[in-house]
């Protein structure tokens, strides 16, 4: 009982980081290339080879996210403490598409003999927007989980047996 629940909010939170990074990777491409926060040097690219890297973004970034402990019971854990392992688990997430984009270079037209380059600033503003968006949807799922918990759904109840010393520290753990 208690391991469904834990992978309902595991998968809660998984569906939750792979929108915040779908949406992060659209809004990065939107900052740079049609806003031009940071100024193009060469022609806007085609979206085509940077739509090619999405399956491998949300294939990696779950992973990356997995071996963080992202999908772990949370309870307990600070909300500074998950946003660091957030920060962490993006930058490494980001050195890993970068090492991939450095060995993945497309033809840059069908049978052209020139390669694509990734933009290295859409990479750095993909890297950050996916920080807040991230950061701030997790802490929207875990508020959201928090009002449902207080409705009083999803709880669990136990009975400690024992008004002795060593009850109530098992009785002030839990709580």
């Amino acid at each position: 009982m208690i391991q469904e629940r834990h992978r309902k909010t595991a998968g809660l939170y998984l569906f939750a980081d792979l929108a915040a990074t779908l949406a992060a990777f659209f809004a990065a491409w939107i900052l740079r290339f049609e806003l031009e926060v940071i100024p193009v040097t060469k022609n806007v690219p085609d979206i085509g080879p940077y739509l090619r890297l999405v399956p491998f973004i949300l294939v990696l970034w779950p992973i990356v996210f997995y071996f963080h402990g992202l999908y772990q019971s949370r309870r307990g854990r600070s909300r500074v403490d998950e946003v660091l392992t957030i920060v962490l688990a993006v930058l490494l997430a980001g050195v890993l598409l970068s090492v991939v984009i450095a060995w993945y270079r497309p033809p840059a037209a069908p049978g052209s003999p020139e390669y694509f380059t990734y933009s290295r600033a859409f990479l750095g503003l993909f890297a950050l927007v996916d920080l807040l968006f991230v950061a701030s949807t997790r802490m929207g799922v875990r508020s959201f989980l928090r009002r449902v918990r207080s409705s009083g759904h999803n709880l669990q109840r136990i009975l400690v047996v024992g008004a002795g010393l060593l009850g109530r520290e098992i009785t002030t753990k839990i709580l």
